[in-house]
Formats: structure tokens, sequence, C-alpha cells
């Protein structure tokens, strides 16, 4: 009888568990001059991450291997000199393209600025 009520505990587990990241799951990226932190949490903290600027190479799209209604999912990767970060796969085309041109943009000026302050105190 356990043998047999195991995979349906299982799989109503499963289900649980992705309504309550579908309902409460969120995302967070900050990005400052010196790390850039990555958070996920769905009521409690699932996963995070702290990336040292140093090491952020930039931005770029990434398709996913997971397919939803035949498509593959477009998300958001922040490239490293170790294992890359990848998020936000619920975007629209159009916003997550003037995003990641943003963080680039942003890691170009924040660069520039770190250069001309570390020069400066020379």
């Amino acid at each position: 009888m356990f043998v047999l009520a195991l995979p349906v505990w299982s799989a109503w587990l499963l289900v649980a568990t992705i309504l309550v990241w579908l309902l409460l799951g969120k995302e967070t990226l900050s990005l400052d001059r010196d790390e850039a932190i990555f958070v996920r949490t769905a009521v409690i903290r699932l996963s995070s991450r702290v990336v040292p600027r140093v090491e952020i190479q930039g931005f770029r799209e990434y398709r996913s291997g997971y397919r939803e209604d035949d498509e593959c999912q477009w998300g958001i990767e922040m490239l490293t000199l170790g294992k890359p970060v990848r998020f936000f796969f619920d975007l629209p085309d159009g916003e997550r393209a003037w995003l990641i041109h943003q963080l680039n943009l942003f890691l170009g000026m924040s660069g520039r600025t770190r250069k001309h302050t570390s020069s400066s105190r020379r």
C-alpha cells in the first residue's frame, strides 16, 4: 500500500511546489560598482549568489533547454569568470533586450568609473 501511495504523494508535493513558485516566486538582481547579488525566493530564500564586479564579463540572452508549449524559454545570462547566473525567464522579448542593453551599459560605465578612481588614487 505504501509503495502505491509514494508516487501520488510525490506528485502532489511537486504540484504544490510549482504553485508556490508561480504565486510567490521572485528573482532579484542588485548590481552596483562592487558586486552583483542575485537572490531567488518563494516564501523562503531558495538560492543566492554574490559575484564580485571584477568577475562579471557581461550580460546576454540565454535560451533554456526547457521547452514550454513547444517553444524555448529565453532569459538573461550573466557571464562571469566562473559559473554563469541565469535568470528572468518570464520577460517579454523587448523588455529583455532593453534590460540586457542597460545592464551592459552600466557595467561599462561603472568599469570606467572604477578605473578612473583607482588611477587617481596613485
